[in-house]
């Protein structure tokens, strides 16, 4: 990629100052180690993470592994193949679960600068890298094993690549290739990758505007141009199938069949609030965490009412569209028309419901686009004088860790004081409460194979998990265990466990332990007896 030769660069560090830089250094920092910091136990893991987990450590035990993830997306193996590898080297645990997120979130960091900084400038780069860097989202993703972990570092690609072939129209084809080949990876990572997607029509259609197909075919055969055609139709085709064969295509489909549902001022009233709360946290610690956050301010805790989050997000993505459509900024605009077109596909398709708590790994596509875009805004903005330059950086670097101090208190406080609020399979404690089970269980098992059967999703997998290594032990489900002829032998022998969220199974003389969370309320209780 070639290297851009734009006036609009950083000042002099002597221009900038001294103050700027350290805060933008302690802003970097401060989001490393929150990516880091009790990865072995916040949250609490949770059955989607430990599957992957289980898949890795059968296959090198040479057992069967399911191909098709739980919810029945093509295989991520993007995330598997490095989670394969690490296993091969450690031991399991939580934090090797999380190590391939964790790199992955610091790579989409390093893509986006260099990325970021040829396409556009340095300015552009280092404000865009600080709020990617910095935004609740993507801080909770790189500590959470999922496919869509690698969201943010594919999907950036594309974007840039996109970009890139209207900024160096003369490299333009073998961009549009590159940002084309990119768009099937992250779709391999995660299906709802696709709506990024808008930014390679947008280039395309940039270039047909230009009459650049034309001119790229002079000389060209007429063969030749029929095949060329018919590959990108394939690939196209291809693309587009690999996405309706995925569960979330045909939900997202289904809002087709009613096209009230798709204007109504609820619905998009709803998403002017779920936006901006994607953005700054409130999503993922009511998911995460059962918290709320500082800036959600004053609307109700758990609301979906307008707050300064909200105001705040809204004033600057106008101020920035504004600014870029006055300037003289052509990829600027260009920038803003594909932002639109993925926001108006995702809204078509996905709807608000997609950006609520719980669903919000369908919309981390829209992060890095419009991330860039109120970056870029912003650059465009401070272009004039050091002074302001300077000045800015300060402004937003205070609201930088006004942020990082939200994570902090809703996120790692909140659940280290109170266990968390949210699904039980996020509480946490010292140490995992289905590890502790395990760990209880294993320290009072008996002579010969013992069973631990459970009915609960995110309890069986991570006991499942963390049991891999166990000769002994057999972790199964209700039904499997009804299956199994061995199953009543083992039960009057006294080698059956049952392990399930406090509160689910049924009271009786057996022995019973419970799994305490951070807040010392019981998480998990084991029985164990005939």
């Amino acid at each position: 990629m070639a290297r851009s030769e734009s006036n609009n660069e950083l000042a002099p560090r002597s221009a900038v100052g001294w103050l700027p830089v350290i805060h933008v250094t302690g802003l970097l920092l401060a989001s490393l180690w929150f990516r880091c910091a009790w990865l072995n136990n916040v949250p609490g893991l949770n059955g989607d993470e430990a599957w992957y987990g289980v898949q890795a450590l059968e296959v090198l035990h040479g057992e069967d592994f399911q191909i098709e993830t739980p919810t029945g997306n093509p295989p991520n193996l993007l995330f598997f193949g490095p989670l394969l590898l690490l296993h091969a080297l450690f031991p399991p645990s939580v934090a090797l679960l999380r190590a391939v997120a964790v790199g992955s979130g610091v790579a989409a960091l390093a893509v986006n600068w260099v990325c970021c900084r040829r396409v556009f400038d340095r300015r552009t780069a280092v404000i865009s890298t600080v709020v990617l860097a910095i935004l609740p989202i993507n801080i909770a993703y790189s500590r959470f094993a999922w496919d869509a972990c690698q969201s943010f570092a594919v999907t950036l690609p594309v974007l840039y690549l996109s970009l890139a072939s209207v900024r160096f129209a003369e490299n333009r084809g073998r961009f549009l290739l590159a940002a084309v080949l990119m768009q099937w990876i992250a779709c391999l990572v995660h299906p709802t990758n696709v709506f990024v997607a808008m930014a390679i029509v947008v280039a395309i259609g940039v270039w047909i505007r230009e009459g650049g197909v034309q001119k790229a075919t002079q000389g060209i055969s007429p063969r030749t141009k029929a095949v060329m055609l018919v590959l990108g139709v394939l690939a196209a085709v291809l693309l587009g199938l690999l996405w309706f064969t995925t569960p979330g295509s045909s939900r997202f489909l289904g809002r087709l069949n009613d096209p009230a549902e798709l204007i109504q001022v609820e619905t998009l009233a709803r998403l002017t609030v779920l936006l901006p709360r994607l953005f700054l946290g409130a999503t993922v610690y009511r998911y995460l965490a059962g918290s709320d956050s500082w800036l959600c301010w004053p609307a109700m805790v758990g609301s979906d009412g307008w707050g300064a989050d909200t105001v705040l997000f809204w004033v600057l993505m106008a101020a920035c569209v504004w600014t870029l459509c006055r300037a003289k900024d052509e990829l600027g605009r260009i920038l803003i028309i594909m932002v639109a077109l993925q926001l108006a596909a995702f809204v078509l398709l996905a709807g608000p419901h997609a950006l609520s708590p719980g669903w919000e790994r369908y919309a981390i596509c829209l992060v890095g686009p419009i991330v860039v875009l109120l970056a870029r805004g912003a650059a465009v903005s401070f272009s004039a004088g050091a002074a302001k330059w300077r000045t800015a950086l300060i402004v937003g670097s205070l609201c930088g860790w006004l942020i990082l101090a939200d994570f902090q208190q809703h996120y790692f406080h909140f659940i280290v004081q109170t266990g968390g609020r949210a699904h039980p399979t996020f509480r946490a404690g010292d140490e995992d409460p289905k590890a502790a089970a395990l760990k209880t269980i294993l320290a009072d098992r008996q002579p010969g194979v013992n069973w631990i059967v459970t009915g609960e999703w995110h309890i069986f997998w991570p006991i499942r998990y963390f049991a891999m290594t166990e000769n002994d032990i057999r972790v199964v489900t209700p039904k499997e265990a009804a299956a199994s002829e061995d199953f009543d032998q083992a039960q009057r022998e006294g080698r059956v466990w049952y392990v399930e969220y406090v509160g689910t199974l049924p009271a009786g003389k057996r022995r019973r332990w419970e799994c305490l969370g951070y807040d010392g309320q019981p998480v998990l209780e084991i029985l164990h007896g005939k």
